[in-house]
């Protein structure tokens, strides 16, 4: 179920199995090389007790489990529902559910990021988990780029390079805690603003800078100066 940051329901994503004309399920070999059944994902909202296809208008407005995001330090970005729900129940286990909460969009690395996604993770620390594939490698570099402007990210690849191989593949093998015990090993991209910017151009254009910011310049340029004064500020 997809919720406002309030907690209030917006629409339900659903996993339904499709069936071949004799009854029996359909199956696929899925990207990781097991044979699964084949589902086929449809939406539905609720309005005044009726039910009706589709998301009700809500598409690209909120991340899966945005209400929990709110208080959330650490996010976790993962490709689909089925990740973030196994993620965040190893998390409940190690009791660090709450300030750490796994999420995903509706459409997974096959969708766009929508601004609002930024604005609801604007200043964590995010951390993501790209499927292994050329598609989840791109998505996830897609949204670090997006996202350094805001929060510190880490991209942390998976250990199994087998295509498709995702979260859930992973905590099938190993633990949560391992899990993030592999995130500690990655350092976080920060977007890094570099040239002879003098004291006068980094203070005037500081409200426009991104909240992780790394001042690079000759001797003399001002940078300490710089720093001083915006910790002042």
């Amino acid at each position: 179920i997809y919720t406002d940051t309030n907690g209030q329901p917006l629409y339900q994503k659903l996993r339904m199995l499709t069936v071949n004309a004799d009854g029996t399920r359909k199956r696929y070999k899925s990207k990781s090389g097991k044979m699964v059944d084949a589902p086929k994902f449809i939406y539905r909202y609720e309005n005044n007790g009726e039910w009706y296809y589709g998301k009700g208008g809500c598409v690209d407005h909120f991340l899966y489990n945005a209400q929990e995001l709110v208080s959330a330090e650490t996010v976790y970005i993962c490709e689909g529902e089925k990740d973030a729900n196994n993620l965040n129940e190893g998390l409940k286990q190690l009791g660090l559910f709450g300030k750490r909460v796994a999420t995903s969009t509706h459409d997974g690395a096959n969708g766009n990021w929508a601004p609002t996604y930024t604005h609801q993770l604007s200043g964590k620390t995010i951390v993501i988990f790209p499927d292994s594939d050329e598609v989840g490698v791109a998505h996830a570099k897609k949204i670090s780029d997006i996202l350094l402007q805001h929060c510190n990210v880490k991209i942390v690849p998976l250990p199994n390079t087998k295509k498709g191989y995702d979260v859930s593949d992973y905590l099938a093998e190993y633990s949560t805690k391992e899990l993030l015990q592999s995130v500690r090993k990655v350092k976080s991209n920060k977007l890094t603003v570099s040239g002879d910017k003098y004291l006068s151009d980094v203070l005037t254009s500081f409200d426009q800078l991104p909240q992780y910011t790394n001042l690079i310049a000759n001797t003399g340029i001002g940078k300490s100066t710089a720093t001083m004064e915006l910790l002042k500020s």
